[in-house]
């Protein structure tokens, strides 16, 4: 029988996902989504450098492609954020010096193909990459508090591909990480009456 390609469904589906989380914070996957939870109380001297995210791999088989010969095409997901999370800093001291706590969130999407190579060569075509940095928490002084919170839609980094290797699949990995730094008399903690939640969507790749 004559396989008929289904152009009609051109979602990337998922594949899988890997957490990038340094203790204390704690990723698990739940029904609804990534579920993050954690605190960190810290009064040294020298920079903390922390961090807790997801990054996922979704596929676009060969057969679902939509207008494979001929570019551009477009890819811009959206996920889902909910959850709270709070920065704060303590009363000064002599001995505190600088104080901060300090949360950004990072979002990437890269566009890449498994391409034919050599054995032992690197055979990850990137197409396309596009990234977002969002300042969540700037705290820098004593007696600070600040929250975010997160209530829902979230675009990603939206990218435009122009040419693709006709045959083989399209992988997007979506990354959403968050950078925490602190710094003297200082605490960051995601509310634990509201984890922090990363729900991921299906989304199509567009042909413009």
């Amino acid at each position: 029988m004559h396989h008929v390609p289904n152009r009609q469904n051109t979602f990337f589906f998922w594949a899988n996902s890997i957490f990038k989380n340094t203790a204390p914070f704690i990723g698990e996957l739940k029904s609804d989504g990534f579920h993050f939870t954690g605190m960190k109380t810290y009064d040294g001297s020298s920079l903390l450098k922390l961090q807790f995210g997801v990054s996922s791999l979704f596929e676009l088989q060969a057969e679902r492609i939509p207008r494979p010969d001929q570019g551009p095409w477009r890819s811009a997901p959206n996920i889902e954020l909910f959850g709270n999370i709070i920065g704060s800093t303590t009363a000064e001291d002599w001995f505190s010096g600088d104080q901060w706590s300090k949360c950004w969130m990072i979002t990437r999407q890269t566009i890449f193909q498994r391409i034919f190579a050599p054995p032992g060569v690197d055979n990850k075509k990137i197409l396309s990459e596009n990234t977002a940095v969002q300042t969540l928490i700037f705290l820098e002084g004593s007696n600070k508090f600040q929250e975010h919170r997160f209530t829902g839609s979230q675009p990603m980094p939206p990218v435009i591909i122009n040419q693709i290797f006709p045959g083989i699949s399209i992988f997007a990995e979506l990354e959403v990480l968050f950078l925490v730094q602190l710094e003297g008399g200082s605490t960051f903690w995601i509310d634990p009456r509201s984890d922090v939640i990363v729900h991921t969507l299906q989304w199509p790749l567009e042909p413009i």
